[in-house]
């Protein structure tokens, strides 16, 4: 069980990377800069430089799509009770978001 879930979890997080660079570039696209933004404009102010706010962000949509796939296998494990399986799930994907809302929030205000 824990092999499938780190492989899980791996292969979701990549997903995550990859769905980072792909909203990335629809972004850029929609708004018709002519160049290729890879974070909000605001956010390197906030993280103290560009490379920090790549890492950053990049970092956050790794952690939400490993949670997400976390939360798929959890969900889908049998032996454990429907109890257990919501637990896991609500458990791995608030870990999952809590840093993304942390940085809006940050952000924000």
């Amino acid at each position: 069980m824990m092999k499938h879930l780190l492989k899980t979890v791996g292969i979701g997080a990549a997903i995550g990377l990859a769905a980072n660079q792909i909203i990335s570039y629809i972004v850029s696209s929609a708004l018709h800069l002519g160049y290729y933004m890879a974070y909000p404009a605001a956010l390197p102010e906030y993280v103290g430089g560009e490379m920090n706010a790549v890492a950053l962000q990049m970092i956050g949509f790794a952690l939400l799509g490993a949670g997400i796939a976390a939360a798929f296998c959890i969900g889908r494990h049998r032996l454990w009770r429907m109890r257990t399986r919501v637990i896991g799930v609500a458990a791995s994907v608030a870990v999952s978001i809590l840093p993304i809302t942390l940085i809006a929030t940050n952000l924000l205000g």
